[in-house]
């Protein structure tokens, strides 16, 4: 095997896919879904909410953001239940316990986070019903959502620019047209009454970016395919309208 293998990309050859559907000949890159932490950081610094302090001690899940700066359904909890939520610096800086005695402990385990009590040789990988329901409804990706939806109402004056600039920030690269035309048809269609949980249609639309497999996965072009694929499940099914 030649250094040349090393740098391929994981673009799609369907002639290739025909004969090796596989890749046990390694004519592209595998695709590589994130870990905990950078998909963390990533959504923090897509939406504009990652402290950017470098250094120091540990985030502590019971020092965290003032009650007055949580969102109303967070005041009234325990402070460590709203660690995922209200600390913003990297995930680097999140402690561990090994008893679990911390909200943001069962949020890294979740997705593979190594068990802190044992030694271990390298992290399983899973794809498990909860991991997708994290990103439908935790509360950090609702938050993350609606922090990236401001930041893109309050910057730009018309749609069209606001949806360049959303897929530039996730996914550093322009929507296709049909990304554009599935987008614009979501996000100008009727709403009702009582939308899902309370969140407007670009909140809705932009949380399915920042849960799609391409903002999920290192950097693949071949993605795009998957985020056209989750936009029209969204907007003919309506999954995410009210």
């Amino acid at each position: 095997m030649l250094s040349a293998t090393y740098s391929l990309s994981s673009d799609m050859d369907n002639g290739n896919f025909l004969v090796d559907g596989d890749n046990k000949l390694l004519w592209r890159m595998n695709r590589r879904r994130l870990e905990i932490e950078p998909w963390q950081d990533a959504a923090l610094a897509t939406s504009g909410r990652r402290d950017k302090k470098m250094g120091g001690p540990p985030a502590d899940p019971l020092r965290t953001a003032p009650r007055e700066e949580l969102p109303s359904r967070q005041k009234h909890t325990k402070p460590e239940d709203n660690f995922p939520l209200a600390c913003n610096r990297r995930t680097i800086y999140t402690p561990i316990s090994r008893d679990g005695r911390f909200a943001s402990d069962d949020v890294l385990r979740l997705f593979d986070f190594p068990d802190p009590r044992i030694s271990s040789g390298k992290r399983n990988v899973t794809t498990v019903s909860q991991q997708h329901l994290f990103a439908l409804n935790s509360n950090f990706m609702i938050e993350r959502a609606k922090d990236l939806a401001l930041r893109l109402l309050t910057e730009f004056d018309n749609d069209e620019t606001r949806l360049d600039d959303a897929f530039s920030l996730a996914f550093g690269r322009p929507p296709t047209a049909v990304e554009q035309e599935l987008a614009l048809e979501f996000i100008h269609a009727p709403t009702l009454q009582t939308p899902r949980l309370g969140l407007s249609r670009w909140e809705q639309y932009v949380q399915v970016l920042l849960s799609s497999n391409e903002f999920c996965t290192s950097s693949d072009r071949s993605a795009v395919q998957s985020v056209v694929t989750q936009i029209k499940h969204c907007c003919n099914l309506r999954v995410l309208i009210s």
